[in-house]
């Protein structure tokens, strides 16, 4: 059965609602795909793909958010399964950043369980 992009788009935004004092963040495209797993052992996993903005006083200090970001994403470890890093382009007013196509790769599988 696949897992829930739902709820692994949920654990995405879990993140950033835990975070919702430290970054100002604006999510512009976000979608999720179940991605069958290698074999029978392997229950697959959902990839999340996201534009996402990063706004601070300046790009120095909008890409230290979303470093933290990703940083917070990866100490996940009952979800977390991979975080793909994409380049990132400052905003034309210079208070922030935006990443597209970043994709983090989330096993709700774990998550419903309890493992």
């Amino acid at each position: 059965q696949p897992q829930s992009a739902f709820l692994a788009s949920n654990l995405v935004l879990d993140v950033l609602r835990a975070n919702k004092n430290r970054w100002r963040t604006s999510i512009h495209q976000m979608r999720g795909t179940f991605v069958d797993g290698r074999d029978a052992s392997d229950n697959g996993s959902v990839e999340i793909r996201m534009d996402i903005v990063f706004y601070g006083a300046n790009s120095a200090e909008a890409t230290r958010a979303y470093e933290q970001f990703r940083s917070e994403v990866e100490k996940q470890t009952t979800w977390f399964v991979k975080l793909d890093e994409k380049p990132t382009k400052e905003l034309a007013t210079g208070d922030g950043i935006i990443v597209e196509g970043l994709t983090i790769g989330v096993d709700t599988t774990k998550v419903v369980s309890g493992i």
